[in-house]
This record gives C-alpha cells, sequence and structure tokens, in this order.
C-alpha cells in the first residue's frame, strides 16, 4: 500500500510523484537510527495541482472520486481537487460507502420490469 500514494497522485497529475514532493505514503514514517535523513516531502496532494477531474470538468464531464483517497486532510479531499462526488472515505478507504449489495441484499430486489 505504501508505494500507490505517490502513484495515485502522478496519476491524477500527470507528474512524477519526485515533482510533486510526494514520494512517500502518508503520514510517513520516521526513523531515527536511519543512515539517511528523510528529505523534506508533501504529505499532501496540493490544491494548486490541476488534476485530470479538473480538466474534465473543464470539458463538461461530470467527474467521481470512488474507494481510497489517501491524499491528505480534509481540505485536500476530492472534492477540493475537482471531483463533483465523493464515495468512499478520503482517508481510510472504508468499503462501506462503495460494496455492492450483498447476495441477500440483491435477492430481496424487485426484478427488472420488462419492455
Amino acid at each position: 500500500m505504501h508505494g500507490l500514494l505517490p502513484t495515485r497522485a502522478a496519476i491524477l497529475t500527470g507528474k512524477y510523484p519526485a515533482r510533486l514532493h510526494l514520494t512517500d505514503w502518508i503520514p510517513g514514517h520516521e526513523r531515527p537510527r536511519a543512515k539517511l535523513r528523510i528529505p523534506e516531502w508533501t504529505q499532501y496532494l496540493p490544491r494548486e495541482e490541476v488534476t485530470v477531474a479538473e480538466v474534465l470538468k473543464g470539458a463538461g464531464y461530470a467527474t467521481a472520486s470512488i474507494g481510497k483517497w489517501h491524499l491528505g486532510g480534509r481540505e485536500f479531499w476530492p472534492e477540493s481537487q475537482g471531483f463533483d462526488v465523493n464515495k468512499g472515505d478520503a482517508s481510510e478507504g472504508s468499503r462501506r460507502a462503495t460494496s455492492l449489495p450483498t447476495r441477500s441484499r440483491r435477492s430481496r430486489m424487485a426484478p427488472p420490469a420488462s419492455i
């Protein structure tokens, strides 16, 4: 999971993680006995970065973020990055908001109306 956060930011912006200074999982780690120091890095996707959602929205598309976000605190959630809808927990990746109905719930649904 740790390598996914920089990749997610890169896909959303079209920039390499190093250009975003987002090169570790959020909130990162501290290793006081490490031989190398951890460099300064960004622990969120800056709102100034243009995301694919903002570009698509500008072209008239509706946008949605579904699933994990993990790119910063509440002020950096998908809604502030150009997404119209956010389904899924922006910080924890909760399945509650993104799960499909279970088999038992599906069986109680009415069958589709015939045409």
